[in-house]
C-alpha cells in the first residue's frame, strides 16, 4: 500500500525510560497532503487501527485523550490497548499533518500510563504543526 501510494521518506526514532517504558516514533512522508490524507484514512477509523500492531492485537479509540493538546492543524486519531494486556500494554496515536503521517507508539510491562503517552504525542504534534 505505501509503495502504490508514493511513499517518499521514512524516519524512525525509539528510546526506552529508566521505568521501562519503551517509546517508537515514525514518520511517513508522501507527495502531497491528499495523498498522506487517503493513507491515513486507510490506516484508521474511530473503531481501531486498520493493521494491528504486534503486541496489541485489540485496540479501541481513546476517549479521554484530551482533544485540547492537539494543535490545529493536526488529525489525530489515539488507540488504547484493550484488556487483558499481553507482557506489556501498548498505546499509539496516528497524526496526519500536510503531506506526514506519524505514527507514536509506547508500551511498558504492566501498564504504559496514559498522561506520559498524551504528553509525548502532543510534545510530537508541535514540529509537525
Amino acid at each position: 500500500m505505501l509503495t502504490d501510494h508514493g511513499l517518499r521518506h521514512i524516519a524512525a526514532r525509539g528510546w526506552t525510560t529508566e521505568d521501562g517504558t519503551r517509546t517508537r516514533i515514525y514518520l511517513l512522508q508522501f507527495g502531497t497532503g491528499v495523498v498522506a490524507d487517503a493513507v491515513y484514512r486507510e490506516f484508521t477509523s474511530f473503531d481501531g487501527p486498520a493493521h494491528a500492531l504486534r503486541g496489541a492485537a485489540e485496540t479501541r479509540f481513546d476517549d479521554d485523550y484530551p482533544a485540547a493538546a492537539d494543535p490545529l492543524d493536526i488529525t489525530r486519531y489515539a488507540y488504547d490497548e484493550v484488556k487483558p494486556y499481553g507482557a506489556e500494554q501498548v498505546r499509539q496515536a496516528y497524526l496526519r499533518v500536510g503531506d506526514v503521517i506519524a505514527l507514536v507508539v509506547q508500551s511498558r510491562k504492566g501498564t504504559a500510563e496514559a498522561v506520559p503517552f498524551w504528553q509525548t504525542v502532543a510534545l510530537q504534534s508541535e514540529p509537525l504543526g
